[in-house]
């Protein structure tokens, strides 16, 4: 059996500790100083099995199996090593068989005085540190010497010393092969190790039956391939994914697009779909882990199976949207604890108006402490002051704006054609705007009732149904645009409007709770759901240059409290704390 060299990196003044737990070792460590571990390793097929039993997946890990390899890599790499403890002689003989060894500090003895110690390697110029003293002795040093010495690596090595200095390959490759490790040694020492690979088997299967739930505890998470568990704080970046309900052209499919690229630099926070419903210019359809919803029980099977394995093991899913909670947390039912994630359940909408199906599994989400905290778009959307947090959706980096005059689009809405938007209402206000055109962009079920209502009242050279537009083109006709209208009876956050202050177009909109942050600021006209005349009369309005003047000094209010960055940061903070060990 062979294992990657992974030489860390310790090129800055932070030190860092390796350590390897067995069924042996783990019954006898000081739980304090292994918490402190940076990184812990699993060395031994029966803690292995029970890691698993648990939940935790892990590769085996042990020190003879990575030491040898790190250390050749350190030698090449101009590294300096130290070894220290074992039995008289022990550690002189293993640095024997490293050309970078630079010390070797025998016997117990040398490690009584710690000040002592720390000055011998500080003045060996030594970067890594080997320590075979046995559990929990060496990761009590070791976390000792991580706070007193500047840029090293220090590893515990437990027997692995003393293998060495009997000889450099003390396991035959075959031993490996078939693991059985454990068998060779009792054979070469029956008298010392018979307890430890008889009784102690059982001992530990009662003792340590919750020892993964102990490392999730103490900060650490199994990360570097499966091969060891990590402290949370030395990983670049949080492994975080999204799931939303269906792939179409909509807020939540927008919003998170807008987390994916301004949230998480690099890295990213990618998105994923349930099923593709209509697709959007925003994502690929690759992204979907169903071709089309799901119609039969199979379909069904295979979409939630694919989101499970998308969940397992991640830190974080943020589910957008009511079937993508649902899902979510029906999955993290399926997933044992160590494998399971934080959930963000996303309202883009009131939990009351959930279908029941969706309504049930996020009250069961709740009951059962799956759901760890609730995002709002909207105060408009949460029930309860004191309940999740409320972040706002941004408003987008301003669009290139020409110096082309406004009216060459003239009355722009931008929405579904469906009951909740109202467009009607914009409809039915041509009446009292003579002069004006009205451009409608979208689709929906509404559409040919839409085409009738403006076939009935003569408006056929006056109103335009544009279709379904890429967003960088309709960014393009709100910049060019005198007024976008958005006249519906229900919203929660409307990514629209935010397009629309990037973009500077004045704002006309029905008065409800979701268009209240721009109302109250006064960084929109606004009137009264279903009032054609009222929505007419805001239109006209906009002709006055002190209630231009004013809107614009609202709308800047606006757009500096939900730039970019400052919503970006309230999602950078929400991920961190829900991070944040209990």
């Amino acid at each position: 059996m062979t294992s990657e060299a992974s030489v860390p990196d310790v090129s800055g003044e932070v030190s860092r500790v390796t350590t390897w737990l067995n069924h042996h070792s783990a019954l006898e460590a000081d739980w304090e100083a292994v918490a402190q571990a940076d990184k812990v390793g699993v060395d031994g097929t029966f803690l292995q099995l029970m890691l698993s039993l648990q939940g935790s997946s892990i590769t085996r890990s042990s020190a003879d199996l990575n030491l040898p390899a790190i250390l050749r890599e350190c030698h090449r790499s101009g590294r300096t090593m130290a070894f220290v403890g074992g039995e008289a002689g022990t550690a002189v003989s293993a640095a024997q068989r490293f050309p970078g060894a630079v010390l070797a500090i025998d016997g117990f003895d040398g490690i009584a005085d710690h000040t002592r110690l720390v000055q011998r390697l500080r003045a060996s110029g030594a970067t890594v540190i080997v320590l075979g003293m046995g559990s929990p002795l060496q990761d009590r040093i070791a976390i000792r010497l991580r706070e007193d010495l500047v840029g090293v690596e220090i590893f515990t090595a437990g027997g692995w010393l003393d293998q060495l200095a009997h000889a450099e390959n003390y396991f035959p490759p075959m031993v490996h092969i078939l693991r059985l490790g454990w068998l060779w040694r009792l054979c070469h020492e029956p008298r010392r190790l018979a307890r430890r690979y008889t009784v102690e088997p059982f001992v530990a299967a009662v003792r340590l039956r919750h020892v993964a739930a102990r490392l999730e505890m103490s900060g650490l998470r199994v990360q570097d391939e499966k091969r060891f568990f990590v402290k949370r704080d030395q990983l670049a970046e949080p492994d975080v994914v999204q799931i939303v309900t269906q792939l179409e052209r909509a807020g939540a499919q927008t919003l998170s697009w807008w987390i994916e690229h301004h949230v998480s630099g690099n890295a990213g926070l990618p998105s994923y779909f349930l099923y593709n419903k209509s697709g959007s210019d925003l994502f690929a359809d690759s992204r979907c882990l169903a071709d089309t919803r799901p119609a039969t029980p199979r379909t069904l099977a295979t979409m939630l199976g694919k989101l499970r394995d998308l969940m397992r093991g991640r830190d974080v899913v943020i589910a957008h949207t009511h079937y993508a909670i649902a899902a979510v947390v029906l999955m993290s039912m399926s997933l044992r604890r160590a494998h399971r994630p934080k959930v963000v359940a996303v309202h883009h909408w009131p939990i009351d108006r959930y279908p029941r199906l969706a309504a049930g599994m996020y009250s069961a989400g709740k009951r059962m402490s799956l759901i760890d905290e609730e995002v709002f778009v909207s105060p408009s959307v949460r029930p309860a002051a004191g309940k999740g947090v409320v972040i706002e959706n941004p408003v987008p980096l301003a669009a290139n704006i020409d110096d082309r005059p406004r009216r060459e689009v003239d009355l722009l809405i931008v929405a579904r054609h469906s009951a909740e938007k109202s467009i009607c209402t914009a409809v039915d206000a041509m009446r009292f705007l003579p002069e004006r055109t009205l451009t409608l962009v979208g689709e929906g079920p509404l559409m040919g009732v839409l085409k009738s209502q403006v076939g009935s009242a003569g408006l056929g050279d006056r109103v335009v149904f544009a279709g379904p537009i890429p967003n960088a083109e309709v960014r393009t006709m709100m910049t060019r645009a005198s007024a976008l209208i958005l006249p519906s009876r229900w919203e929660a956050m409307p990514m629209v409007l935010l397009e629309g202050i990037a973009s500077s177009v004045p704002l006309v909109v029905s008065r409800i709770p979701a268009h209240g942050f721009l109302v109250e600021p006064g960084a929109a006209l606004a009137f009264e759901v279903g009032d054609a005349r009222g929505l007419a009369e805001s239109v006209l309005a906009l002709d006055d240059v002190n209630t231009r003047s004013a809107l614009d000094v609202a709308v800047q209010v606006v757009r500096e409290r939900l730039s970019e960055p400052a919503v970006a940061n309230r999602w950078l903070t929400l991920v961190d704390d829900v991070l944040a060990p209990a």
